[in-house]
């Protein structure tokens, strides 16, 4: 299993999994959260449950879920 924590602070496995420099991946974040967050907000709208059920995310960081996606 992969620990995203190490992933994150190690430039050398970060770029050899995600194609990114830690720069690169900072930079991105930010539009990248903005994105995740527009598009949740939209979604609210057609939701049949309150918000809150279901299972707890496991990747509960913007950088968690960028890299995911990354890689």
């Amino acid at each position: 299993m992969l620990d995203v924590d190490f992933a994150l602070r190690s430039d050398r496995t970060k770029k050899a999994l995600t194609g990114l420099s830690r720069v690169e991946f900072q930079l991105l974040c930010p539009a990248f959260g903005q994105a995740l967050m527009e598009h949740m907000q939209s979604r609210r709208s057609d939701r049949q449950c309150q918000p809150g059920g279901g299972g707890k995310y496991h990747l509960d960081r913007v950088e968690a879920k960028l890299f995911f996606i990354l890689m």
